[in-house]
């Protein structure tokens, strides 16, 4: 039956000159099965709400190897944050360190769920002394210093240790203007001088702002990036 209605559209379309899409055609016959995207029905069929932290991280960190940056993972990781946001350390029933190495290893494979694995990072680091972040912080940046989108992850690193008693240097363009008032992210020599002074005078950088955020980030600050996942 599918066979059928296929070409029949098929036939419609090149009478206008159009044809389907080979790549995004497909027939079933289990149009219930089908009807779910592959990664959504994957997750569903992995995914238990009863499941501890450590649990939640590694179905999706196991999902995340099959679909690389679905926005399940973001909708997951960030309700994982949800969930933890207000927790106290006796909460936790692992070392830090551990979830710190699965949220990265997450973030290495998936980008788009950056901006909630740094909240998770920021939550997990909250419960260290300063020793143990400043030792963590480097691993990370280490571990995720070798991957194409380092600079996206720096901005979102200097928004998890912007608060910290340590301050730490990234290589970034933008990270570099919390640090120097006066550094170009861009050449602006070919503006003119009022134009290109006032620029140079710009602090990008809202101080009022950053006094007012906690070390831990705030679920308002994640969600933004959400918006265009919505219906995935």
């Amino acid at each position: 039956t599918s066979e059928i209605i296929i070409k029949i559209i098929s036939e419609t379309l090149s009478t206008l000159g159009m044809r389907l899409s080979k790549g995004k055609t497909k027939f079933h016959e289990d149009i219930i099965y089908n009807s779910i995207k592959k990664d959504k029905l994957s997750w569903k069929l992995k995914h238990n709400s009863n499941m501890s932290l450590f649990d939640s991280l590694m179905a999706v960190k196991d999902f995340s190897m099959e679909h690389q940056n679905s926005g399940t993972i973001i909708k997951e990781m960030t309700r994982i944050y949800k969930r933890i946001y207000g927790w106290q350390k006796e909460h936790f029933k692992k070392d830090f360190e551990i979830f710190i190495a699965i949220t990265c290893d997450i973030a290495i494979h998936n980008p788009s769920a950056f901006p909630a694995c740094a909240a998770l990072l920021s939550k997990f680091l909250s419960f260290l002394d300063d020793t143990e972040t400043k030792k963590n912080i480097n691993d990370i940046i280490e571990k995720l210093g070798n991957i194409s989108y380092t600079g996206y992850i720096e901005v979102w690193l200097q928004r998890v240790t912007i608060k910290q008693n340590i301050k730490y240097l990234f290589n970034d363009e933008l990270c570099k203007l919390n640090n120097s008032k006066t550094h170009n992210i861009w050449n602006s020599d070919w503006l003119h001088s009022k134009l290109r002074n006032k620029i140079k005078s710009t602090n990008f950088f809202d101080q009022n702002i950053i006094s007012k955020l906690d070390n831990v980030i705030n679920p308002n600050e994640i969600s933004m990036f959400l918006i265009n996942k919505s219906s995935v």
